[in-house]
């Protein structure tokens, strides 16, 4: 990253202004006209150094998960807010872009009138989402995890298979093409994350609990399963 960058994240996220107001203490936000403006963190190269990638990219969404909630809190009472909208160079990363589709934004090319506030930066992107739509998402992020929390492992494939058939009702499923193997795989992670639970052997604890495993799941979320492959 260059120093030049580094720079100027300092300046903008750090900003004692009222444009930028601290959502936790990785995302701020500022409100124009019609929207919401998250700013994302890209002051991770610390982070990266010492806790490794999978752990760093669990501790963005976790953040960013909160933030969106707080977001969503905050513009409650102010009906002139329709959407909202990010633009970071950690989105030129496919992994965060991902994060950010899993919870309905629509992900693009920023415009380039954004490039003059990342000099050096390639590959910019940006994202957004309508008011009411993250209020969905959210609802059923919510409702999965309290639902993981309360039940034991055996049951966590069932509970991300009914998340999964949620996000396809309101289109999101469809329009990234996003297989189940991928909405089971990031909420285990959250999961694990969330619990302190180690993420290097996620693979090694899942294996037990297969979304592919006729044995955990009824027989009525199989046949569901057939049909969508």
């Amino acid at each position: 990253m260059p120093s030049n960058l580094k720079n100027y994240i300092r300046k903008v996220v750090n900003k004692p202004s009222d444009d930028f107001i601290p959502l936790n203490g990785m995302f701020s936000y500022g409100l124009n006209d019609k929207t919401a403006h998250i700013h994302m963190p890209i002051r991770i190269d610390e982070e990266l150094k010492d806790k490794g990638l999978k752990y760093t990219i669990e501790d963005v969404n976790e953040n960013l998960y909160d933030a969106l909630q707080k977001m969503v809190t905050i513009t409650k009472n102010n009906p002139k807010i329709k959407q909202v909208f990010a633009v970071s160079p950690l989105l030129s990363q496919r992994v965060f872009r991902e994060r950010l589709e899993l919870l309905g934004f629509k992900t693009e090319s920023a415009d380039e009138k954004f490039e003059k506030y990342f000099p050096g930066q390639k590959g910019l992107y940006q994202a957004r989402i309508p008011l009411e739509r993250l209020k969905q998402v959210l609802e059923i992020e919510k409702e999965t995890r309290e639902k993981m929390d309360q039940n034991g492992e055996f049951w966590h494939n069932k509970i991300l298979y009914y998340k999964y058939m949620e996000l396809k009702k309101i289109g999101i499923i469809d329009y990234y093409n996003i297989p189940l193997d991928k909405i089971v795989q990031m909420g285990k992670m959250n999961y694990n994350y969330r619990h302190g639970l180690s993420l290097e052997t996620k693979e090694k604890r899942n294996k037990q609990f297969d979304i592919r495993n006729e044995s955990t799941l009824p027989k009525r979320e199989k046949n569901n399963l057939e049909r969508e492959r």
